[in-house]
C-alpha cells in the first residue's frame, strides 16, 4: 500500500472519530455538576442526620457543584425570604426540603424547579405538585398494627380515636387489616379534644391497648395529659405516635432511620438528576422500621417484652 493511500486511510479514520464524539449527545450539566439546596425546617439532629445521609448517597455518584443548607429554626419569614432569594438566583437546582415549613414554603412559591421532600408525617394537598416527591414520615397502618402484634402478642382488641376529616380513610383500611389478622378494632370519632373523655369512658372496658394514630386533634398537647392519667389508671398501654409521647409515659412508638431517609430522598434527586420529572417519582415512605420502648412503662402494667425484639430498640425510658 502507497504512503498516500495509509494517508488518506488514516485520515479518514480520524474524521470518522471526530464525526463519532460530535455525534455523542452531551452528557447532562446536572449530572455532572448538581446544585443543590437543602431547606430544613430546623436546626435539630434528625434533621441533620438526614441531610448528611442525603450527602454521602451522593457522593460519588454525582458532581457536586455545591450544595447550600439554609435553616429556618422554625421562621416562616426566614423560610420565605431564603425560597425568594433562591428564586431570584435562578438557575437550574435540585431542593430537598425537610419538615413541613420548608416543604409548604418551598412547594408554595418554586414550580420551576424539583424538589424532594422529607420529615412530613403525609403530603396533605401536596400530592399533584408536579414538581416534587417526598418520603413521608408515616407508616402504613398494617406496619403499625403489625407491630402492636409483635409488641403485644396478648392484645386482641385495639381502641383508637381519630378525628374524621384527617383519618377517616387510615381507620377504614386499619379496620380491614384488623379483622384479617384476628384484630378488633374500635374505633371512636372526635371532632375536638373536648370529645376525649367520653370516648375514653366507652373505650375503657372493650380494649386491650390503644393505638396513638398520628392525628392533630386527638393526639396534641391539650390532650396528652388526660389520656396518658387515663392509660396508667386502667393498665391499658398507649402506642405513642412519636418518642416524645414514649418519653412522656406511653409504651412504644415506631421510629425513623433518618440517615436512610435521605439516602431514600437521594435516590429520588438522582432519578431526577438523570432526567425523569420530579412529580412522575411515586411518593414513598421509610423502609426501615425502628422502635422506641418505655421499659418503667412495661414493668409498670406488667407487660413482657422479648428479649430479642428489645434489640431492635433505637431508645429505652
Amino acid at each position: 500500500m502507497s504512503m498516500s493511500a495509509r494517508a488518506l486511510i488514516s485520515v479518514g479514520i480520524a474524521l470518522g472519530l471526530v464525526f463519532c464524539f460530535l455525534s455523542v449527545p452531551a452528557v447532562r450539566s446536572q449530572q455532572e455538576e448538581a446544585a443543590i439546596v437543602i431547606l430544613s425546617s430546623q436546626d435539630a439532629l434528625p434533621y441533620k442526620k438526614v441531610a448528611e445521609g442525603f450527602r454521602n448517597y451522593l457522593q460519588g455518584k454525582v458532581r457536586l457543584a455545591c450544595v447550600d443548607m439554609y435553616d429556618f429554626q422554625g421562621d416562616p419569614g426566614r423560610a420565605a425570604d431564603a425560597v425568594e432569594a433562591i428564586k431570584a438566583k435562578g438557575g437550574k437546582r435540585l431542593i430537598l426540603t425537610l419538615g413541613s415549613l420548608a416543604t409548604r414554603t418551598a412547594a408554595g412559591r418554586i414550580t420551576d424547579m424539583p424538589i424532594v421532600a422529607t420529615l412530613i408525617v403525609r403530603l396533605e394537598g401536596l400530592e399533584y405538585s408536579e414538581n416534587l416527591t417526598a418520603v413521608v414520615l408515616e407508616f402504613p397502618v398494617e406496619t403499625q398494627l403489625e407491630w402492636i402484634r409483635r409488641l403485644l402478642p396478648g392484645a386482641r382488641t385495639v381502641g383508637v380515636m381519630y378525628n374524621p376529616e384527617e383519618n377517616r380513610s387510615a381507620v377504614e383500611a386499619a379496620a380491614r387489616y384488623a379483622r384479617g389478622v384476628g384484630l378488633t378494632l374500635e374505633a371512636e370519632e372526635i371532632a375536638s379534644p373536648a370529645g376525649l373523655p367520653p370516648a375514653l369512658s366507652r373505650l375503657a372496658n372493650k380494649v386491650d391497648v390503644l393505638w396513638g394514630l398520628p392525628d392533630r386533634v386527638v393526639m396534641c398537647a391539650e390532650t396528652a395529659k388526660p389520656l396518658l392519667l387515663f392509660c396508667f389508671r386502667n393498665k391499658i398501654p398507649l402506642i405513642g405516635p412519636s418518642e416524645s409521647w414514649v418519653r412522656a409515659g406511653a409504651l412504644f412508638s415506631l421510629e425513623w432511620d433518618y440517615e436512610d431517609l435521605g439516602v431514600q430522598c437521594a435516590e429520588a434527586a438522582l432519578k431526577i438528576l438523570n432526567g425523569a420529572k420530579a412529580g412522575s417519582i411515586p411518593p414513598s415512605r421509610p423502609r426501615k422500621v425502628l422502635y422506641c420502648l418505655n421499659q418503667k412503662t412495661a414493668e409498670y402494667m406488667k407487660l413482657k417484652v422479648l428479649g430479642e425484639i428489645m434489640t431492635g430498640t433505637t431508645c429505652l425510658f
